[in-house]
């Protein structure tokens, strides 16, 4: 007799045999919580061994599967469509391979409990988006990347009122849209935002665009959809984006965090921003400045002549740079002011460019405030 098992997993295997889930993990269905078996299935002759039904997958929280395991996982129940009543959590998909290949999704299974479900290079039907509206009351963040529906969207709109999160990669923004009723949508992942419609995103406030390894082009974004979203806070914007598509540079009125490229941080105004990144290095220095409502700027290359102003900007809480240029020869002294518990020191002290020389040679350091006099030495030092 096996032990209770709460957990398995299983991400080096290439495939599997039907074996181990029509016998081996059926064994253990009453005690397995999470399971993580994104392989292939190799269909080989059973043999002797007796293939176990099982009513369901009665604890099963988490499912990490391909397509093939969670088909034979839930076609081999005696009640399919009731085969994971206490599933949390479902990834679905298969192995990325050179060769773009679809797996068909089979029918899904009712997800009583399901909050967060995430399909990768399947093909489906728009009526699984019906079903799984219909019986997944609590589902809270969908995924769905690098998909393909095999029909029209229906008339129909489909509502998922508890749907906060929602990913979707390969140009499939407008058929959702033109479905899906998401009252409470919060944060939207996508990798293009030139939405034919912005009234499915109005309830947006996080909008992360992000761009596959794959891609190589610029991403299309539009200025004048960003700026009719009313409740935009947040904002990530991809290294690739280029230009816009519409020849709108956003205003971003009501962004408080804002994730761009160096480029884009020089020429949007956001006027609320409280938080500004650009993490990329770039091949020449773009010129920036900090916006006065900033209060945390981490940027992975500042030029030298921002040191000395924000230094002496007051407001800034929060300040990273991890590399700093100049324009060719070095400047001799770079003025900076020191205010105790302030981070405008922190740049200075960040990896100079030396090809083919430092930025600046030394720093003078005006003492502005300090209130401890051996914590202000050490945060010199």
């Amino acid at each position: 007799m096996l032990p209770a098992i709460a957990g398995l997993a299983s991400s080096s295997l290439q495939s599997v045999a039907l074996t181990l889930i029509a016998h081996d993990l059926r064994l253990l269905s009453s005690t397995l919580r999470e399971l993580n078996l994104a392989t292939s299935v190799v269909e080989t002759r059973v043999g002797n061994h007796v293939l176990l039904p099982t009513p369901a997958w009665p604890v099963l929280r988490t499912l990490n599967a391909s397509v093939s395991v969670f088909r034979y996982m839930n076609e081999g129940s005696t009640a399919p469509r009731d085969a994971f009543p206490q599933l949390r959590s479902l990834r679905l998909g298969q192995r990325s391979t050179k060769r773009r290949v679809l797996a068909i999704l089979p029918a899904l299974p009712n997800l009583p409990c399901i909050t967060h479900l995430t399909m990768n290079n399947v093909e489906l039907p728009f009526t699984q988006l019906v079903h799984l509206a219909a019986s997944s009351p609590h589902l809270a963040h969908l995924s769905i990347l690098d998909c393909a529906f095999t029909d029209p969207a229906p008339t129909t709109p489909v509502r998922f009122p508890t749907l906060v999160k929602l990913v979707t990669r390969n140009n499939e923004l407008d058929r959702l849209g033109s479905v899906m009723i998401m009252a409470r949508l919060e944060h939207l992942s996508v990798d293009g935002f030139s939405p034919l419609s912005v009234d499915p995103w109005l309830s947006v406030s996080v909008l992360t665009i992000e761009t596959d390894s794959a891609m190589v082009g610029p991403v299309r974004v539009s200025g004048a959809a960003l700026d009719a979203l009313p409740r935009l806070s947040s904002l990530t914007l991809p290294r690739l984006l280029s230009e816009w598509t519409d020849d709108h540079v956003p205003v971003l009125p009501h962004v408080t965090s804002l994730l761009a490229p160096m480029h884009v941080l020089s020429t949007v105004q956001a006027p609320k921003v409280v938080h500004v990144a650009s993490p990329w290095f770039t091949s020449e220095y773009i010129e920036f400045t900090v916006p006065a409502s900033a209060r945390s700027v981490e940027i992975a290359v500042m030029h030298v002549e921002l040191l000395a102003p924000l230094s002496r900007n007051a407001n800034i809480t929060h300040l990273v740079a991890r590399e700093i240029v100049g324009d060719g020869e070095p400047v001799d002294v770079v003025t900076l002011e020191f205010r105790q518990g302030h981070p405008g020191l922190a740049p200075a002290r960040a990896r100079q460019h030396y090809d083919p020389c430092p930025a600046f040679e030394a720093a003078c350091v005006h003492v502005v405030h300090v209130v401890d006099l051996r914590v202000a030495v050490r945060e010199l030092t």
